[in-house]
């Protein structure tokens, strides 16, 4: 194909610039965040600023399934990410291979691929450019082949990659053009991110080699990120309208919440606060495609990252899902000769490798959700559907049974599907049994009660 265009600049974008760049390809990649990265890990974390990206600035694990794509297409990158000081958890995937997981504020992570992505020749930057409209050959299914800039300009290309969010509008502008609706699920995510980055003290040093740690309490969530440089961040999760929302973003309110959970309490002794305590709510699950039954809704254009699927943030998918999405771009699109074949093969594709996840993260953020209400309203703790039970299981199982553990973290990995291990007969029996033996499994860890927090 003669040239891409890549809408949107997040980890995705970057991403599928890179690896095309890198296959030869020539690929216009359109930024509306004006502002590039520059100095060292600190400024970048202070001073970059990526309106465009309102959780840049909140914890991220960078999972084994984007280490993969990383070490598989540009192990140059992984280098320089390392030499960076973005830390390195190896982890046991079973099958052998040097997997691991990656430790890093956002900001770091992402200006090494940027800085990567530059230095290649077939790579046209175009920063602080917004899509105002897409360029669209009419026809019972209408083919995009191109862009239309915030300047007027007409740039255009044999695909458009739409790689720009959850909140991307090129859908929208397909639709203006006589596309018919494309298929889109979406829920929304009744949860609330607080979180704040903390530096090491002198002489002080990670109290677990794990990420994230979580304790759920009953009513909320405390959690600690491993990050790059000595750095890390903490955590809180709770329901959008919690009354205690307001007491968990002061200095001393997210300080008391954090020291009286034991598995987090640690952190806060090992660590100086290096950022302002920042908030992330508005969150939702959302699952949208170019192709339904009848196939595509149009051709020349694929959907990417979170543009296509964007779920609860605390399982760190996202990434790893656009990497995925990135890398398989990269391998088939020399051999992409349809634009309406094109986008319904990769739509399949998308669909039965990454659209697995919708589902299951919907569930389980609303059976969270109900938990946390109930907790709060001193309700019994409702019953969790089949799926979530069988899923706690597989938690509690992994804790003592190998097998089990290396089957989960391919799942939370992102390297198996949900169904290739959750519906895997053996393990499936194996839980099945666990549940029929015990009726509760959702532990419930130490920490403040609602009351011990508002005194």
């Amino acid at each position: 194909m003669d040239r891409v265009i890549v809408v949107g600049g997040g980890l995705g974008g970057l991403a599928a610039t890179l690896l095309l760049a890198r296959r030869g390809h020539r690929v216009a990649f359109v930024e509306r965040d004006a502002d590039t990265p520059r100095g060292g890990p600190d400024q970048l974390f202070s001073g970059w600023a990526r309106p465009g990206v309102p959780q840049a600035r909140h914890p991220h694990n960078f999972l084994a399934r984007s280490v993969r794509v990383l070490r598989d297409q540009a192990p140059d990158v992984l280098e320089s990410l390392e030499s960076r000081g973005v830390l390195k958890i190896p982890v046991d995937l079973g099958d052998g291979s040097a997997d691991a997981l990656l430790c890093s504020r956002r900001p770091v992570f992402e200006a090494v691929i940027r800085q990567a992505l530059t230095a290649e020749p077939t790579v046209t930057v175009r920063a602080g450019t917004t899509v105002t409209d897409l360029v669209v050959r009419p026809g019972q299914v209408p083919v995009v082949e191109g862009v239309v800039t915030g300047a007027g300009e007409t740039i255009r290309a044999g695909l458009v990659v739409d790689a720009a969010g959850r909140r991307s509008r090129l859908s929208a502008m397909l639709e203006a053009h006589g596309a018919r609706p494309a298929p889109a699920a979406k829920q929304g995510c009744p949860l609330m991110y607080i979180s704040r980055y903390y530096r090491l003290r002198p002489g002080h040093c990670y109290p677990q080699l794990d990420s994230p740690i979580l304790a759920f309490i009953g009513w909320a969530r405390s959690m600690a990120f491993l990050a790059d440089n000595g750095t890390f961040a903490l955590l809180a999760t709770i329901v959008t309208g919690d009354p205690l929302r307001r007491l968990l973003t002061t200095e001393a309110g997210f300080h008391r919440f954090h020291s009286a959970v034991p598995v987090i309490r640690p952190w806060l002794g090992a660590g100086e606060p290096i950022s302002p305590i920042r908030v992330m709510a508005r969150l939702e699950n959302s699952y949208r495609r170019l192709a339904d039954r009848d196939g595509p809704v149009a051709g020349g254009m694929v959907l990417l990252g979170d543009s296509c699927l964007h779920t609860n943030p605390t399982a760190g998918r996202g990434v790893s899902v656009a990497f995925a999405q990135a890398e398989r771009l990269a391998l088939t699109i020399s051999g992409a000769t349809d634009p309406l074949a094109y986008t319904a093969d990769f739509d399949n594709w998308t669909d039965t490798h990454i659209g697995v996840w919708y589902g299951p993260q919907a569930q389980a953020d609303a059976a969270l959700a109900r938990r946390i209400q109930a907790a709060i309203a001193g309700q019994p703790v409702p019953p969790l559907e089949p799926a979530e039970r069988l899923r706690s299981a597989a938690f509690h199982a992994a804790r003592t049974d190998a097998d089990i553990a290396v089957a989960l973290r391919r799942m939370l990995h992102l390297v198996a599907r949900p169904d290739e291990i959750l519906g895997n007969p053996a393990l499936a029996s194996q839980l099945h049994a666990l549940l029929d033996a015990r009726s509760e499994l959702t532990a419930v860890a130490a920490g403040p009660t609602r009351e011990e927090l508002a005194a």
